[in-house]
């Protein structure tokens, strides 16, 4: 077993890690229990040292987290809701990051997706089975029924 890092050591590669990439106080959290601060007390002062110096901002990191898993990945608002719920963040920051998303960017990040599974598709389905499909692959993808039908709509 490695032997645990010193509470220095942790604040520095803490804070040296949340100024590459956006992190969450539960990410933060699994790697300081990972590297071997498992006391309570040490793991809530380096969180709240990197709170207090803006490494650690969870609002700015759920907008991150939206922006890229829309952007990047094509997610819906459903499934990146989940994954942030994953993450532990409050509800109230979870609701204000994805009520920030911007509409245009979403529904034009559906209109790729399914376009994409549209060429996918082998053409011996009948229309009614592309139709399911479309709607399966992007409900897996976290985008609400209303919405994929509605776009849908406007493909066809």
């Amino acid at each position: 077993m490695r032997q645990a890092i010193t509470y220095e050591q942790a604040l520095q590669k803490a804070a040296q890690l949340c100024s590459k990439s956006e992190h969450c106080v539960s990410e933060i959290t699994d790697k300081l229990f990972s590297w071997g601060i498992t006391e309570r007390q040490t793991q809530e002062k380096i969180l709240q040292y990197l709170q207090e110096n803006r490494y650690i901002d969870e609002k700015r990191y759920a907008r991150a987290f939206c922006n890229d898993k829309l952007r990047y990945q094509g997610w819906g608002r459903r499934k990146i809701q989940m994954m942030l719920q994953m993450k532990k963040l409050p509800e109230k920051i979870i609701d204000e990051a994805l009520m920030n998303i911007d509409e245009k960017l979403y529904f034009e990040t559906l209109r790729k997706v399914l376009m994409q599974k549209i060429n996918s598709l082998p053409d011996s389905l009948s229309s009614q089975e592309q139709v399911q499909r479309l709607l399966q692959f992007a409900l897996q993808r976290g985008f609400l029924y209303d919405e994929i039908s509605k776009t849908i709509r406007l493909l066809s």
